[in-house]
């Protein structure tokens, strides 16, 4: 390729190759010289000479498309063909789907091709990232976290994967028989972990159909295999959510993450407690020590997927201590008297 009499490499449709801009030698003018690279044509170009020095550029972005010649490439409306590679995908979207005939020749090839581990391992792996990509988007999720969820979830396939040497159609049953969906929720409930935006079992529940215990036995699994180590919640995470769900004003919400706080901090009895139970019964003690915001353990039990004998018992415990985790300069430290012993 070479330069039209006074044309700069600047007014070419190519950009500088950062990584190899100092490392190649032209093999035409003998010299270290800065790369350019073009993402249309896939080449490499010398700077100084305009040798095309390589030309198996591979560019994994999208591919865009246009046949609107008549109007202009400005004007034409690109339709899109192919699709970014995603690691998250064993055959990292490259693999062939063959459709079914009409003769029966055309069928069974079809079948058999469907039936290849690794057509069958994608399939599964395309399911669960819809189903976690659907349930993230029902909770209003960032995709950060879906992101990480679909990670989690991926990281089990390949452990399993892994110890049935490829067997992946034995992938479904990972925690006591169940199926891909708890794992699907669980990896969720777990991204919202570590992620530092809690979830609670009742809320990955509502918008999974997958039960609390099943959720549960799923995340525990996951912890154990992946060696992801439970970090401490922040209730902070959860109390203004729940706050909202209840309806409580916000000096309410806060007077119950104060709470919580303290109890968490200088409560040995609490320590190693479901940290949703506790809330619960921080955001009762709240509540109750207004005149015109109050809630019963019924309510709270309802929406911190709880059970109200759970939350009393804790609720005790923090009676009994109120003057200490109750904050001293809170402007509801005089109703300290309208707390229930129960």
């Amino acid at each position: 390729m070479d330069y039209l009499p006074g044309q700069e490499a600047a007014e070419l449709p190519y950009q500088t190759h950062p990584e190899l801009r100092e490392e190649t030698m032209c093999p035409e003018c003998r010299r270290p010289t800065e790369i350019l690279e073009s993402h249309q044509t896939g080449d490499y170009v010398c700077t100084a000479c305009g040798t095309v020095v390589g030309d198996r550029l591979i560019d994994f972005n999208s591919e865009w498309r246009t046949f609107a010649n008549d109007k202009g490439e400005e004007h034409g409306d690109p339709s899109r063909i192919g699709s970014a590679v995603n690691p998250l995908l064993n055959g990292s979207d490259l693999t062939t789907t063959m459709a079914q005939g009409f003769n029966a020749e055309s069928k069974a090839i079809s079948r058999a091709h469907a039936k290849t581990t690794a057509n069958q391992i994608d399939r599964q792996l395309q399911k669960a990232f819809r189903l976690i990509g659907d349930f993230g988007e029902r909770m209003h999720l960032p995709s950060n976290i879906t992101l990480k969820a679909k990670q989690i979830f991926k990281q089990m396939e390949e452990h399993y994967t892994r110890e049935r040497n490829g067997a992946a159609s034995q992938f479904g049953a990972i925690v006591g028989g169940k199926g891909a969906k708890a794992v699907a929720a669980a990896s969720l409930f777990l991204a919202c972990r570590l992620e530092k935006v809690s979830r609670t079992y009742k809320e990955i529940t509502a918008v999974s159909h997958v039960r609390e215990q099943e959720i549960s036995r799923a995340s525990s699994e996951i912890k154990r295999i992946l060696g992801i180590h439970s970090t401490v919640v922040d209730v902070s995470e959860y109390v203004p959510r729940l706050g909202d769900h209840l309806s409580l004003p916000l000096n309410v919400t806060m007077l119950a993450t104060q709470i919580a706080q303290r109890a968490n901090e200088g409560l040995h009895a609490l320590a190693g407690k479901s940290p949703v139970s506790i809330i619960g019964a921080s955001i009762y003690m709240a509540s109750q020590a207004t005149t015109d915001h109050k809630r019963t353990l019924e309510e709270i039990a309802r929406h911190v997927g709880s059970t109200v004998p759970t939350l009393s018992k804790w609720y005790k415990e923090l009676y009994s201590n109120r003057e200490t985790i109750f904050p001293e300069k809170n402007e509801f430290r005089a109703n300290l008297h309208l707390l229930p012993p129960n």
